[in-house]
């Protein structure tokens, strides 16, 4: 009979072990954050400030959901059969608060749309007047009834405004040759939308010729990105070329060694984007309104053709 006892009062102990438990295993679950866009910090202070909202709240049956694909995310409050959701894009800016603010957005929402409707009320009968007495008319109010206003959709934040600077190696395709160098770029982008200029410069790879010709260029450019499927690029851009043609000390040079055209450049590009940074492949089309021609003695040594193809490959930064 000791024993038995002694062993008596466990069990409450035990069952009040688990309940905790479980309350704190329901608490871990009430909010979870599933975004790549986010740094592991941000992510962590999403999640905590979350979770501090939620315990001001009377609601205990909320949770909430933030999951993100690319730039694009969505927000979800569930209590009991009720849900509601925000969907926003993110920018590299400000994508924590975004997301912060479109949680209290959606709890507002939901929160407006459980409010309960006043139900319409009828005054009770009057009481008979007593005998004698003069009879007095009072107008009975008119049943009135309230409903909750419906919650507003939720808005689509436009993305803040950004630039990028990118750097690579460029080369182009001349007839006879092959034309090698590099190109900066600096674009202000408000997506899909973006302008920029770049500077460029390529040399021939002609390597027994009296002469070195490089070729220097400048332009201003548009470009629109298709994000939601392929994800390409396209731009039209417009500038200036010079070719500039420096002669071996024996060669005397009989024109000017200097040639400037207006150019006009296509091009279609994929970035790869890790966050900020992005990886830039792509093939251009210059078009020049004439060819360019570097002689010596009466024969054609170097040729700048109308339409040259080219190859670019650099890096961007988003800032």
């Amino acid at each position: 009979m000791r024993n038995r006892v002694a062993h008596r009062p466990a069990w409450p102990l035990i069952l009040a072990l688990l309940g905790v438990a479980r309350t704190a295993s329901a608490q871990d679950d009430a909010v979870r954050v599933t975004c790549d866009a986010l740094s592991p910090e941000d992510a962590a202070q999403v999640e905590a400030r979350t979770r501090a909202t939620l315990l001001t709240t009377d609601d205990r049956r909320l949770s909430v959901r933030i999951d993100c694909a690319r730039d694009q995310a969505t927000v979800r409050v569930v209590a009991g059969e009720r849900t509601e959701s925000t969907v926003l894009t993110l920018s590299g800016e400000n994508a924590r608060d975004a997301l912060l603010a479109a949680v209290e957005r959606t709890l507002e929402a939901l929160e407006r749309g459980s409010e309960p409707t006043a139900l319409a009320t009828t005054p009770p009968p009057a009481a008979a007047p007593a005998p004698g007495a003069e009879a007095a008319v009072v107008p009975s109010p008119k049943p009135t009834s309230t409903s909750a206003p419906a919650a507003a959709p939720p808005s689509r934040e436009r993305p803040a405004p950004s630039w990028q600077m990118s750097a690579g190696a460029l080369g182009e395709l001349w007839d006879g040759t092959l034309g090698l160098g590099a190109r900066l770029a600096a674009e202000r982008r408000l997506r899909p939308w973006s302008l920029g200029v770049a500077l460029g410069w390529l040399t021939s790879l002609e390597g027994n010729a009296p002469f070195r010709a490089d070729e220097l260029h400048a332009f201003a450019y548009g470009a629109f990105e298709e994000e939601r499927s392929t994800g390409l690029s396209g731009s039209l851009g417009a500038g200036v070329s010079v070719l500039t043609v420096a002669p071996d000390p024996e060669v005397v040079a009989q024109s000017s060694t200097t040639l400037a055209l207006v150019m006009f450049e296509l091009g279609i590009s994929r970035p790869v984007r890790f966050g900020r940074a992005s990886v830039i492949p792509a093939l251009d089309l210059r078009l020049f309104p004439a060819r360019r021609e570097v002689n010596v003695d009466a024969a054609h040594r170097l040729v700048l053709p109308p339409l040259c193809p080219a190859l670019f490959l650099g890096f961007g930064y988003e800032i």
